[in-house]
């Protein structure tokens, strides 16, 4: 594993799972990563109370799923 930080960036290196036969490597802007809640967002916008359309137009009508 190793990191590069610098003022406004991050870098993540891994190689350590399964016997190191891969890597994982992030790399985040510091300056824009932590502004919006998207969970909360997809939340308020997609999960509202059961029997109702996110745009509040009424019931839901059940689906399959397969």
């Amino acid at each position: 594993y190793y990191a590069v930080r610098g003022s406004n960036f991050l870098i993540e290196y891994d190689n350590t799972q399964n016997d190191a036969n891969h890597i994982h490597a992030v790399w985040r802007g510091l300056d824009n990563d932590w502004g919006d809640d998207l969970i909360a967002a997809h939340v308020a916008a997609d999960h509202q109370s059961a029997g109702a359309h996110a745009d509040g137009a009424g019931p839901v009508a059940p689906r399959r799923l397969r």
